[in-house]
């Protein structure tokens, strides 16, 4: 069993910040419409993304693609200091018209033992000074500022320097049935405020209520 997610930007951005200190609980296989980047900056984490098993280090990006099914295992093992973005599809869309066509992988130390590439250096620098303009700038209209460079930044790397077609069996995208029970989550969440039923969700996403298993799930399972 997996749960969804809903990400829902910052205020002001148009993307969610997490900064993690400290030991924190394990995270649970989840899912979400959001491009999920992790810089662990101190500490050591254990993932699994897509049922593979992954060691960070510090120095480490962790990148988890959209719709991508992932979670941080054991307790012990969360970082001491790292940071999260997490980038909605729907901007992400709006920079990258063609966004659906690629995928992201940014090579570990573990994997890819040596000196780090001047890009990866690059993107490092600029996911450390996310997290050091979080805590470190308190002008709002400043720490927004640098927030967008940074990010603008992060995006123009990875689609230079670590994007490849995306021909993975591992997102929902690319299996019908989890498809549209993303399409039917989309819609609830963005009508979460108006009275829904069955047949009104159904008709949205062109599905018969009574033949859609993606509504029923949707409705009992995610959140």
């Amino acid at each position: 069993m997996y749960k969804h997610e809903v990400v829902s930007a910052d205020p002001g951005l148009p993307f969610k910040i997490v900064i993690h200190q400290g030991q924190e609980s394990a995270i649970v296989r989840h899912w979400h419409r959001a491009l999920e980047i992790d810089y662990i900056i101190a500490g050591r984490a254990k993932y699994t993304i897509a049922g593979t098993e992954l060691a960070a280090a510090p120095g480490d990006v962790i990148v988890i693609n959209t719709n991508v099914v992932h979670a941080i295992l054991a307790e012990p093992l969360r970082p001491a200091r790292a940071v999260t973005l997490l980038l909605p599809y729907d901007w992400l869309r709006q920079q990258i018209p063609d966004y659906d066509q690629w995928r992201f992988a940014v090579p570990i130390g573990s994997q890819h033992p040596g000196p780090p590439s001047a890009a990866l250096k690059a993107l490092q620098a600029a996911l450390l000074d996310i997290d050091q303009t979080e805590n470190g700038v308190h002008n709002a209209t400043i720490r927004r500022l640098n927030h967008l460079r940074d990010i603008y930044t992060v995006l123009s790397l990875l689609m230079t320097h670590f994007a490849e077609p995306d021909n993975s069996a591992n997102t929902l995208a690319t299996t019908a049935s989890l498809a549209r029970m993303s399409s039917v989550i989309t819609y609830l969440t963005e009508h979460a405020n108006e009275p829904l039923t069955l047949p009104a969700v159904a008709d949205q996403v062109h599905c018969r209520s009574a033949t859609c298993p993606e509504i029923s799930k949707s409705r009992l399972g995610c959140h």
